[in-house]
């Protein structure tokens, strides 16, 4: 059962995967190509989403070639795997029965939400953020410091891929506060600990993200072309839109 419901990405993906790309597809696809041809994001070729969503397509091009169903497929197997993690998440906060009926609802909801299939950076957001969940619920059912290292990780890799995902890792954050107001955590040196290895592992993942630009001599372009203009283009929407 559990192999069937995390096949339902692909299955709701399959019609639409020779569909032409939309347009922010299109940019991503066109940067990553870039990239395989040996250049720089934001120095070559201008966009302001952040790097890994060309690191996504970049590797769904040397997977599956350079075509329109490569980043589609690609996404489509990472939701998979994102179904698999949230049946891990259901079966340790419930049992294996909540752990399938969670991974069920979760696939299901790729085939309602739209009628466009779209490897945008949402889709690849999820895999990333769901592993950052299953590893943050871990380290608080066992105590282990280290799998709050991987919370933040993913973590660093979700906000590399939509900054949104931000909001995910400050919930970490209130609910460690949450646990050391309620007396969860017996000394403060427990908050401390959790939370340093909670961002210690977003540190790991930043500057993992950051490296090739620093390398390159290109930190200016990517600070431009990801706040700078990011701020820019946000600061253009009216409130009420937002």
């Amino acid at each position: 059962p559990l192999a069937m419901i995390c096949a339902l990405p692909v299955v709701f993906y399959a019609p639409f995967l020779t569909e032409p790309f939309f347009r922010d597809e299109g940019s991503y696809a066109a940067v990553a190509q870039w990239i395989l041809d040996g250049h720089v994001p934001y120095e070559n070729a201008f966009d302001n989403k952040p790097p890994m969503v060309y690191a996504y397509y970049a590797a769904s091009f040397l997977l599956f070639g350079e075509n329109v169903v490569a980043p589609r497929l690609f996404v489509a197997l990472l939701l998979s795997g994102a179904t698999a993690l949230m049946y891990v998440e259901g079966r340790m906060l419930y049992s294996h029965r909540g752990g399938l009926v969670a991974a069920f609802f979760f696939a299901m909801s790729f085939g309602l939400g739209s009628v466009q299939t779209s490897a945008n950076t949402e889709f690849f957001m999820i895999p990333a953020a769901m592993a950052s969940l299953v590893a943050f619920t871990a380290a608080r059912r066992n105590r282990q410091p280290g799998w709050y290292a991987a919370a933040g990780l993913f973590s660093g890799v979700a906000m590399a891929t939509k900054p949104i995902s931000l909001f995910i890792f400050l919930l970490y954050v209130l609910v460690l506060v949450a646990d050391r107001l309620h007396g969860a955590l017996d000394q403060r040196r427990g908050l401390a600990r959790n939370l340093a290895f909670l961002s210690g592992g977003l540190a790991i993942a930043g500057a993992a993200v950051v490296a090739p630009f620093a390398l390159t001599g290109t930190l200016p372009d990517l600070y431009e072309a990801t706040v700078v203009y990011a701020l820019v283009y946000i600061g253009d929407i009216p409130l009420s839109d937002k």
